[in-house]
């Protein structure tokens, strides 16, 4: 929402309403195996290398989870993601189906998110806390709309303070992370708020 004076075009906002996740295709899982996750389009502002770095000085599993979609992307993964991949740092290819995406995030101990660039909304980050999975994520662009810091992740500033978060991630409470979603990312809320904008306008231009 504060991001709305980036916009390019001239445009009268009336309200942010924020997309939604069938929490009810993203089943929520108490107990995560021993790995983390990365989970987006392999490109650089998206930051996996940066996930991948830590994995290799801080000793953690990860696994890295996308599609490559253009040559400039397929060229990034061959030079800053596959040379490091080994045993402990996995590369899994492009995850769409719900069951095998609620799988693969619900399972992680957290999803690693170091963007960098605004994103304007990121929905992995409501997709993952569906599943009751911390989000740790640089505080850029929509990410400090939709982790609450220290509750449903950690709003980080740089990857030393990143590294921090990896080792507390046991203090958050999974439980409010899927709380979060329900009462503000569900499909149903963000249909709700669209028909409540409608009738607000409507009201208000007496149509």
């Amino acid at each position: 929402m504060k991001y709305r004076k980036l916009c390019p075009a001239k445009i009268n906002f009336a309200k942010t309403i924020y997309h939604g996740v069938n929490e009810k295709q993203l089943s929520f899982t108490n107990q995560p195996k021993d790995y983390f996750v990365w989970l987006g389009r392999i490109v650089d502002i998206k930051g996996p290398h940066i996930a991948v770095n830590l994995a290799r000085k801080m000793g953690f599993k990860l696994i890295i989870a996308g599609v490559i979609r253009s040559d400039n992307d397929q060229k990034y993964f061959d030079e800053k993601i596959k040379p490091y991949l080994n045993n402990k740092i996995k590369f899994v290819g492009s995850v769409k189906a719900p069951k095998e995406k609620a799988k693969l995030l619900g399972e992680a101990k957290a999803l690693i998110y170091p963007l960098l660039w605004d994103e304007p909304f990121g929905i992995v980050l409501t997709e993952a806390l569906s599943c009751g999975t911390p989000v740790i994520a640089f505080d850029r662009g929509s990410a400090g709309e939709i982790i609450k810091h220290n509750k449903t992740g950690f709003l980080v500033k740089n990857k030393q303070e990143m590294a921090k978060a990896i080792k507390n991630i046991d203090n958050i409470d999974r439980a409010e992370c899927r709380k979060s979603v329900e009462n503000n990312f569900t499909l149903e809320k963000m249909v709700e708020n669209h028909e409540n904008l409608y009738y607000q306008l409507i009201k208000k231009n007496k149509l």
